[in-house]
């Protein structure tokens, strides 16, 4: 928490404030139509004002009028937010070979950037790229003709200070590991085999505080020769559990999490709570569950749902210190973002984006430097890894002791609601209503078009 809050006071007829003495203002513009609180006190602005308290956190809350659109913040950044707004557009950040799979992110050479591996699935690559600073990264080819690469994670694996990379190769049954040279290069060191067990999903943490990194995993067997819904359709013998660490990469099968087949797996340290949670995509039922792991008790939460549920990741996207999701969904395939809360609670599901193409990739990194971070996903048949970008936070939390100035931005027109032209008549035929033959052929398209991709 930084230095206590305090502002000085400009009272106008529509900023309800009290003037007080020696206090930094927050001087808040209003574009558009819409109003701001002040969700800690009675503060409400509908036009421009400054705004004066004491309080040491001030959430500014944008609330608009009839049909009107938010649109974010401009001018100073906000400390942190509740939520973020979106620009609905998507936008390329590699080309895959064949497949666009998976993506994980790291500081790979240490110069205060997120680089990215990317697993394409079909020629069975694994890709480095390297971000410059500019929106762009540099690819270069880790591994090639991998056998079925399914999933990766970084980790400073050897404790040298750097990150090294882990990828799962379902068919071989193995976990390959490759070692970081600290400039981002890296090499295949060994391969690590959890008892025959087929892994599909994996992500890295030290569980038990022993200084030896640890393995989460799904493991089932599946036939993965044909197209996804094959795949899902074949799954057996499903888990999801921990490995742990004895030393040489040698492990042993510790905590159950679940008895469910997970697409894609993530893990966060979770301090405040003292626990381990794992989001897990499970595509057999489209949920995205998180499991807590405290001491030897297992909860579980589901925080989305949807057709194909395949990415899952965790990141604190509008940096207010609770870890969100973004998760992938193949059919109907959208993007979603679930917002952490106080005590390790999650809110209700949020599409930010709906594709034409099965999404699969789920990653978080501050593509265009600008102190966001952004929404990274993939189309898997159209091979483009991109990312959706963040604009601004939704709620402005001001924390910081400093004058502070900032604009909310609301559509300027309001889009009056208009009542839809009732269908003409239709002279009815002998078969099936139209609605009813209508839903079962959409039906149809729907699973066709599922059973076309992987």
């Amino acid at each position: 928490m930084k230095n206590k809050l305090k502002f000085s006071a400009l009272l106008v007829s529509s900023c309800l404030v009290n003037s007080q003495a020696n206090a930094v203002d927050i001087d808040l513009t209003i574009v558009g139509k819409g109003t701001v609180n002040v969700a800690e006190n009675s503060v409400e602005c509908k036009e421009s004002c400054t705004i004066n308290n004491n309080d040491q956190v001030n959430t500014l809350v944008p609330s608009v009028q009839d049909s009107g659109k938010f649109l974010g913040w401009t001018g100073q950044q906000c400390d942190s937010g509740n939520q973020v707004v979106v620009e609905q557009n998507f936008n390329l950040i590699h080309k895959a070979p064949s497949g666009a799979k998976t993506l994980s992110a790291a500081d790979i050479d240490n110069d205060g950037k997120l680089d990215l591996a990317a697993i394409s699935l079909f020629n069975g690559q694994v890709q480095i790229l390297k971000n410059q600073g500019d929106a762009s990264f540099n690819a270069t080819s880790l591994a090639s003709g991998l056998r079925y690469p399914t999933a990766m994670d970084f980790f400073d694996w050897d404790n040298d200070g750097d990150q090294d990379l882990l990828v799962a190769e379902y068919t071989s049954k193995l976990i390959k590991v490759y070692l970081n040279d600290g400039n981002g290069d890296f090499s295949h060191q060994n391969d690590i085999s959890l008892g025959g067990a087929a892994v599909y999903a994996i992500a890295i943490e030290d569980l038990n505080e022993d200084g030896l990194p640890d393995l989460v995993v799904s493991s089932f067997s599946a036939n993965i020769s044909g197209n996804l819904q094959t795949l899902v359709d074949s799954i057996r013998q499903g888990e999801t559990r921990w490995y742990l660490n004895n030393g040489n990469d040698d492990f042993t099968a510790s905590t159950v999490l679940s008895n469910t087949a997970a697409i894609t797996l993530d893990v966060h340290k979770n301090q405040s709570l003292g626990s381990i949670d794992v989001v897990a995509a499970e595509i057999e039922d489209g949920d995205i569950a998180v499991y807590r792991l405290n001491n030897s008790t297992v909860t579980r939460e589901l925080v989305a749902n949807g057709r194909g549920a395949y990415g899952a990741a965790f990141s604190d996207i509008d940096n207010n210190g609770h870890m969100d999701v973004l998760s992938t969904h193949y059919e109907p395939s959208v993007a979603k973002l679930t917002y952490g809360y106080e005590g390790g609670s999650f809110s209700g599901e949020t599409d930010i984006m709906t594709f034409k193409e099965g999404v699969t990739a789920t990653a978080f990194i501050d593509v265009n430097e600008d102190g966001y971070l952004d929404a990274l996903v993939s189309e898997f048949n159209s091979n483009d890894f991109g990312y959706i970008e963040t604009i601004s936070y939704k709620d402005c939390v001001v924390s910081s002791s400093a004058a502070t100035s900032v604009t909310a931005n609301f559509s300027e027109e309001t889009t009056p609601e208009v009542s839809p032209t009732p269908p003409s008549p239709k002279a009815k035929d002998s078969g099936s209503s139209g609605g009813s033959f209508g839903y079962a052929l959409f039906a149809l398209l729907l699973l066709s078009r599922l059973r076309s991709k992987r």
